[in-house]
């Protein structure tokens, strides 16, 4: 998501699959980082990518990240 703000923000969030357990989705719901410099988003999506159960042999999630980046140059989206 983009969104047009006066202040520059990402915030990165893990929206879990209604088929993972109760306390997965607890765990996965708690994951929520904010950052104001874009060159760390990079270091962020791979926490989320481990906090999911991603990499070598699985590469897919029903799992939802959500990345809404905010400033006052971005366009609504």
């Amino acid at each position: 998501m983009l969104r047009r703000q006066p202040t520059t923000s990402v915030t990165i969030k893990i929206n879990p699959s209604k088929l993972r357990t109760e306390e997965e989705q607890l765990k996965l719901s708690g994951f929520n980082k904010t950052i104001s410099d874009l060159t760390e988003l990079p270091d962020v999506i791979e926490d989320a990518t481990q906090a999911m159960g991603l990499g070598e042999s699985k590469a897919f999630s029903r799992d939802v990240l959500s990345v809404e980046i905010c400033g006052p140059d971005r366009p609504q989206l």
